[in-house]
């Protein structure tokens, strides 16, 4: 991983697991000698003038991935998670949950595990969140690493109510968030 040295060192791309990242700075901005340098050491990118809910605020140099938008405008446009994690001989998680109209969870199943998530919005909140507080929409589409067989695949999708799908997956590759992905998973697990 490559490291520029900038004043972003703390934050890593969850695409590429990059700590070369810059800050995304909106609006119209002043340039003087200090803005001038910043821009020159990609520590800070420009992002034009018009800024909303869904802006990121940052940008990885090295994968061009803009990045880290606010998860809590998701949290009422995702109504199932579907996450599968196994090998050729094993399916370690199976899981999906669905919401309900009213905002309860209707369904939660995984074919190994149980859950322990209560059908209330609270809860069905307080998952999708912790889900998206991994970093998962910024994710790349697909990790893969074509030198292990038989390793392990995962898959996650993510359904919107306006019918679309947020996909990521891959095979014995994984992004850089994956173990803080796998621990708030486990949480839900008795």
């Amino acid at each position: 991983m490559k490291s520029n040295g900038n004043s972003n060192m703390r934050r890593i791309c969850p695409a590429c697991g990059s700590k070369n990242v810059a800050k995304i700075m909106y609006g119209y901005p002043i340039f003087d000698d200090k803005l001038s340098q910043q821009l020159n050491n990609k520590e800070v990118k420009l992002g034009g003038c018009i800024i909303d809910d869904y802006s990121p605020k940052y940008f990885c140099n090295d994968c061009k991935t803009n990045f880290d938008t606010s998860p809590s405008l998701y949290i009422e446009e995702i109504i199932k998670i579907r996450i599968r994690i196994g090998g050729f001989m094993h399916i370690d998680t199976d899981l999906e949950v669905t919401k309900s109209i009213d905002g309860s969870i209707i369904e939660s199943v995984d074919s190994n595990k149980f859950l322990i998530i209560d059908t209330n919005i609270i809860k069905w909140n307080n998952f999708v969140s912790d889900i998206l507080k991994c970093k998962v929409l910024d994710w790349k589409d697909n990790y893969n690493n074509p030198f292990v067989l038989d390793g392990i695949q995962w898959d996650l999708t993510l359904y919107l109510n306006n019918g679309k799908t947020i996909e990521k997956g891959g095979s014995n590759d994984y992004p850089p968030h994956w173990n803080k992905f796998r621990r708030t998973l486990n949480q839900y697990y008795i």
